[in-house]
């Protein structure tokens, strides 16, 4: 089965990245994950400081749950698909499709984005790509200017 994480590269991360990191419980307890969103661009590198019992900082691959955090919904009564998930505003849908296979050894997070009016049949395609978390989604759902609800 693939990995549900991975570790990003500092070109990634951004004012509103998502992403866990490592810290120390008192009286020495163990380790645990923290979730974390980069509030400034200044304490970045902060980010990848290791010491002995810090792993590097981990972003959870792009999923269903995080598609449906944004407002998208793959149980529509209009629109029934296992692979789409849709979000309709007034008489606009917009559809992202996904094209990964958890059980597959390499990790591919290509989706396509359409937009479309109701009943209206095919949508325009407006995006396809590699989308690998729930940060880049959210960044390029608003560059398309479709509003996100989180």
């Amino acid at each position: 089965m693939k990995k549900e994480y991975y570790t990003p590269k500092i070109e990634e991360f951004h004012v509103g990245f998502e992403y866990e990191y490592q810290d120390m419980l008192p009286h020495g307890g163990g380790v645990y994950w923290v979730k974390g969103v980069l509030k400034s661009n200044d304490n970045i590198e902060s980010i990848y400081e290791s010491n002995d019992w810090y792993e590097s900082p981990r972003v959870k691959y792009l999923d269903k749950d995080d598609i449906e955090s944004l407002g998208f919904n793959d149980k529509t009564k209009h629109l029934p698909s296992p692979s789409s998930f849709y979000k309709i505003d007034s008489n606009n849908v917009f559809q992202i499709q996904i094209y990964w296979d958890m059980l597959r050894r390499s990790r591919e997070n290509l989706i396509r984005i359409y937009k479309g009016e109701l009943h209206n049949y095919p949508y325009t395609e407006i995006f396809r790509g590699n989308i690998k978390n729930k940060s880049e989604l959210k960044v390029l759902l608003n560059q398309l200017g479709i509003t996100n609800n989180s």
